[in-house]
């Protein structure tokens, strides 16, 4: 699941902060507004966790995906707020990641 999208802002809320983004970009991923994307053609997936592509640090945004959710279930606050983030704001995208790390 390889998804380009560079220059797309990142979000920020009361929930994911600017300073939890710029952590989460240093680790080489963030949470991005992502309302054009093929994957919210519906409009129920508009905040998207991405790999960011400059970095190259994941090999996709799965991959991205699974490193979240490793370390969310070894108890990293940052990476369980995320989660917990895009599932109150974004349902469709947390099931997608729950899944691919389930598997």
């Amino acid at each position: 699941m390889k998804t380009q999208f560079t220059n797309v802002p990142h979000v920020e809320s009361p929930i994911w902060t600017n300073r939890m983004s710029r952590l989460a970009s240093q680790e080489g991923w963030d949470i991005f507004e992502a309302s054009g994307s093929c994957q919210n053609k519906n409009g129920d997936r508009p905040l998207q966790l991405q790999r960011m592509d400059e970095m190259a640090r994941f090999e996709d945004d799965a991959d991205a995906w699974r490193f979240v959710h490793k370390q969310a279930q070894l108890g990293s606050r940052l990476h369980q707020t995320a989660l917990e983030y895009l599932k109150q704001e974004s349902l469709p995208e947390y099931e997608a990641i729950i899944e691919e790390c389930t598997k």
